[in-house]
């Protein structure tokens, strides 16, 4: 079947004026067939898409999260994760900032420009709990844990 499939080839190639014929010579019919492959994206999911579907705890369990810290403060201001998740806090500005809890559950101290400090909420219990900025008291987010 495959020897009649290449020799149909052959002909309306010649017939079309499609190829030349050294370039047919060269076919080989000891060959494999080649076959079409495609190549599968992995989804990726942000904590954004999460809140906005609401997946509930289960989804946003294993979903750990990164703040970024500026002049404008907190980004996210809202950060909703599972019980044991880890928080990376990055001090992107050019001076220092710090990471406290408003009730005293945490205080990752403070992070000098670029630096960064990460922080499990294991400890916590399923809640909301506000933080601020020691040295900028203006700058406050919030932590939302699921259990």
């Amino acid at each position: 079947m495959q020897k009649m499939l290449v020799s149909l080839v052959i002909l309306a190639s010649l017939g079309a004026g499609c190829a030349p014929l050294d370039a047919i010579t060269s076919l080989s019919l000891d060959e494999p067939t080649p076959t079409a492959t495609t190549t599968q994206k992995t989804p990726t999911t942000t904590l954004e898409e999460l809140e906005k579907h609401d997946l509930g705890a289960e989804a946003s369990a294993k979903i750990n999260a990164s703040v970024s810290i500026w002049d404008s403060g907190y980004s996210p201001k809202m950060i909703t994760v599972g019980q044991g998740a880890t928080i990376t806090f990055k001090n992107l500005d050019k001076i220092s900032h710090s990471v406290t809890s408003d009730i005293g559950k945490f205080d990752l101290g403070v992070m000098l420009p670029r630096g960064t400090k990460t922080f499990n909420t294991k400890n916590l219990k399923p809640g909301t709990y506000g933080f601020h900025d020691q040295l900028h008291p203006e700058l406050k987010g919030t932590i939302k844990i699921h259990d």
